[in-house]
């Protein structure tokens, strides 16, 4: 699901913790991510839930959606994942993946693998970046 507020965590974790439409309690899981849309969009905060069929939500700002996935280029980080910090980190991915040759999309993903009461300094934050152009070969 994907919202965008500053509530975003309780929304959604309401959500997996059962306040959806069949009251179905779902695992929580990581990372929660936050897309950056290269546009100045608004920032949408998504979990990942292990659903063949998932709920519908009550709440009409949280949406269930499928990703395809793709490959995508990623920069590990630690601290607090500040959207100034990974604008930074996503700035300097996008500089190495043009110099090698890539085509990254616009935006990035900031992807968060720690509860926020982990001291910073432990944190594991991932900036991640879409390469549509990118195929694996068997070369």
């Amino acid at each position: 699901g994907a919202v965008a507020s500053p509530k975003a965590f309780q929304i959604l974790a309401g959500y997996i913790f059962g306040s959806n439409s069949s009251s179905t309690k779902m695992a929580m899981t990581t990372p929660v991510f936050m897309t950056e849309p290269a546009q100045g969009g608004g920032r949408k905060m998504q979990f990942m839930v292990d659903a063949s069929q998932p709920p519908a939500p009550l709440d009409p700002t949280i949406s269930v959606r499928t990703h395809d996935g793709g490959f995508y280029a990623a920069k590990k980080f630690s601290g607090v994942a500040t959207p100034e910090t990974a604008n930074d980190m996503a700035t300097d991915l996008r500089n190495l993946l043009i110099l090698d040759g890539l085509e990254p999309a616009d935006g990035h993903v900031v992807a968060r693998y720690n509860d926020p009461s982990t001291n910073a300094f432990l944190r594991r934050n991932e900036v991640l970046i879409y390469v549509p152009t990118f195929t694996l070969s068997n070369k």
